[in-house]
């Protein structure tokens, strides 16, 4: 079915529109109008390129590291100052490289779901992309025939509604341009690969291939996407926890700050890598729908961060009254201790039951070889930080495997109770 409509301006003018012919409007009317009232499409707001790099050293993480450059160079430590420099410059640009690329698969996306419609132009019936439609265009609208039992438009969106407000997560599935508004009301809307432009505009899934195979692909991929984000947002929130604590814990133990700008730097730098590694992570997906509970996932990063807190200052308070080490060689306690049990968390929290029912991925055990590494390293042979015995760096490694193992035991009724899964 198709039906002619009459494009109205979405801000009226001052004066009235002319009366448009009953075979549209002229083609040199219509660019008149197109170059008086700018394209029938949102503004570009995507910002100038030099900008976007300029803004990725204009963030917390970022001053941090500039703070800490500054204060290099007051105390004369030049050396420092140009690694912490060379490291943010990086990771500046890893940043900015990586956003691009993101940018170039959305403009490519957005082309091949480009929006054209069907408008009369000097009495001829002819297609034009949607952007270049203007106000008193006659356009033909053609409707889907895919409808729920014959429901009403309306009817859908109050049905999706309903279920919603049952606590409910909805998926939709419809080819039609009455489907629209169903389509962007459930939570997964989706439009099959013959749907209309305006289908495929509202949904949030665009089916490529005949055929409604690729929705539990869909489905169980997004799973898998929201079980690592929630990994590393749990393992975020622990360690800003950790980090903050600790200085404050430090601070009353020993009188000093136990972590310098620098030790700071390296486990912002090891962290990362860690983090990153999460995005390959084998996961389970989860058997029903999520949603981002985020007070129970800050009450259950807390509670792990809270753990590791207390890992952290065990160790500090046994190198203080056990060891009766200096407050150098503390600093390089207390940075391995927060590195190491750093992995320990992160294989502890990564899976929603006990961590060895799932195998990790080849990148999350390299990023984790790297990691425990380069730490031992700085640490054995005294770089940026004291010089600690291997004997100690073993014991404090040992620590931390017994460490993952309660915390693994801790976060099952952890989650059970938070209804995390």
């Amino acid at each position: 079915m198709a039906t002619n409509v009459e494009v109205a301006p979405s801000n009226p003018p001052a004066k009235p529109v002319q009366n448009v012919a009953s075979n549209g409007l002229a083609s040199a009317e219509a660019h008149s109008r197109l170059q008086k009232d700018g394209p029938n499409a949102m503004p570009d707001v995507s910002a100038h390129p030099l900008r976007n790099a300029l803004a990725k050293f204009w963030a917390p993480v970022p001053w941090l590291l500039e703070a800490s450059i500054v204060l290099q160079v007051v105390l004369h430590k030049y050396a420092e100052a140009a690694v912490i420099a060379g490291l943010l410059v990086f990771n500046a640009a890893l940043a900015y490289f990586q956003e691009g690329r993101a940018q170039a698969t959305l403009k490519a996306l957005n082309s091949r779901l480009a929006l054209n419609a069907s408008v009369e132009r000097d009495g001829v019936w002819k297609t034009v992309p949607a952007k270049e439609l203007v106000r008193g265009d006659l356009v033909k609208l053609s409707l889907g025939g895919a409808v729920f039992a014959s429901i009403l438009p309306e009817g859908k969106f109050n049905l999706i509604k309903a279920f919603q407000k049952n606590g409910h997560t909805v998926g939709m599935c419809g080819d039609g341009a009455n489907d629209a508004p169903a389509l962007r009301q459930a939570q997964m809307g989706i439009a099959v690969s013959t749907a209309t432009d305006v289908a495929k505009s509202a949904a949030g899934i665009v089916l490529t291939e005949a055929g409604l195979g690729g929705i539990v692909a869909a489905v169980k991929e997004g799973r898998i996407t929201f079980q690592r984000i929630l990994t590393y947002t749990m393992n975020s929130i622990l360690k800003k926890i950790v980090q903050v604590l600790l200085l404050a814990i430090g601070l009353v133990i020993t009188g000093h700050a136990v972590l310098t700008p620098m030790l700071m730097v390296i486990v912002m730098i090891t962290g990362d890598f860690l983090a990153m590694s999460l995005t390959t992570d084998r996961v389970r997906p989860s058997p029903m729908p999520n949603s981002w509970q985020v007070g129970r996932i800050t009450m259950a990063g807390a509670i792990l961060g809270g753990c590791f807190l207390a890992f952290c200052t065990v160790v500090l308070a046994v190198g203080k009254f056990e060891m009766r080490l200096g407050i150098e060689a503390l600093r390089t306690l207390s940075v391995v201790a927060i590195v190491y049990g750093s992995q320990a968390t992160i294989y502890a929290m990564r899976g929603r039951r006990h961590l060895w029912g799932l195998r990790p991925t080849v990148w999350l055990v390299a990023s984790s070889v790297a990691d425990i590494l380069i730490i031992s390293t700085l640490a054995i042979r005294g770089i940026a930080m004291a010089p600690v015995s291997l004997s100690v760096l073993a014991v404090e490694f040992a620590a931390a495997i017994a460490f993952g193992l309660i915390l693994d035991g801790v976060k099952i009724p952890v989650f059970a109770r938070l209804g995390i899964s």
